[in-house]
């Protein structure tokens, strides 16, 4: 499986990739430390899952989130974010997003989060 996280502060992505490993060992994990990095990242590669910040300089990821989207509407985006969620709603975003993890990051709802997620994609495929 592919992950790309983007995310632009160095702790949050030290949380996040040691989760990431706890979940699946053999998970290959790029990173991109803003939306404009991670468009050009996802145009090169298939990613299984990304792991989107929703404030970060440069592109959003709101915005990098619509643009992945309308190339590709499948992929599985996460929004992993400190922003509230009435926040998502008043920019219309809420559905762009297949699960929302607010931070601080907890594992155990870290871990659930992406179980369930990829057991929908199972339930799709089969």
């Amino acid at each position: 499986m592919n992950c790309l996280v983007v995310e632009d502060c160095d702790v949050n992505i030290l949380v996040i990739k040691s989760f990431l490993k706890k979940f699946d060992k053999n998970l290959v994990i790029e990173f991109a430390e803003n939306g404009e990095v991670a468009v050009e990242k996802f145009l090169k590669t298939d990613f299984d899952v990304i792991l989107m910040d929703i404030n970060m300089p440069v592109m959003d990821g709101i915005t990098a989130t619509r643009i992945i989207k309308k190339v590709n509407p499948d992929v599985n985006v996460v929004a992993v974010t400190a922003v509230e969620l009435d926040y998502l709603k008043s920019k219309n975003s809420l559905s762009l997003f297949n699960h929302i993890m607010f931070k601080p990051l907890r594992y155990e709802h870290f871990l659930s989060t992406m179980k369930n997620m990829f057991k929908d994609e199972e339930e799709v495929s089969v």
